[in-house]
């Protein structure tokens, strides 16, 4: 995301976001939210999986729903290698099942989106394939969140 520069993501009319730490995700989202850009974020772990589609200002962002714990996650300085950490966290492995049907949801909404349909999901679709169980789960703005005071 640093190399891409300011200008990558106002330059587009839509992002699809699958990015792999809470840091990235929310620059994503703050910039998103800032140029009026729709965002699609998914993410997975293991079996488990949810896709937030954002539209500023009309729905939730991924910072409303920001807790304590993604505070200590953002504190934490990972890496892939195990070299030079301060912390060091187990990965679960990707399950391709969980991978393809997260993804297939982001590509269904964003061609509603690109459409000019409105039925996408305003919320957040939570998929659990270990339970075989999906629902869309509400999650409301939050009037402190910075993204939303702003506007």
């Amino acid at each position: 995301m640093e190399e891409l520069g300011e200008d990558f993501i106002p330059s587009h009319s839509l992002v699809l976001g699958c990015v792999d730490n809470v840091a990235a995700r929310l620059h994503i989202n703050a910039t998103c939210y800032a140029t009026g850009t729709p965002y699609i974020d998914g993410a997975t772990h293991g079996q488990i999986g949810k896709v937030q589609v954002i539209i500023p200002p009309h729905t939730s962002c991924l910072e409303c729903s920001t807790n304590k714990t993604h505070a200590n996650i953002l504190q934490k300085r990972f890496s892939c290698t195990g070299k030079d950490i301060i912390y060091f966290e187990p990965k679960i492995a990707a399950d391709i099942n969980t991978t393809s049907i997260i993804a297939a949801v982001q590509v269904q909404e964003a061609l509603k989106i690109t459409h000019g349909r409105d039925n996408y999901i305003k919320n957040i679709f939570y998929y659990d394939g270990s339970r075989n169980f999906a629902s869309v789960l509400e999650l409301p703005i939050n009037p402190s969140c910075p993204n939303h005071t702003s506007l």
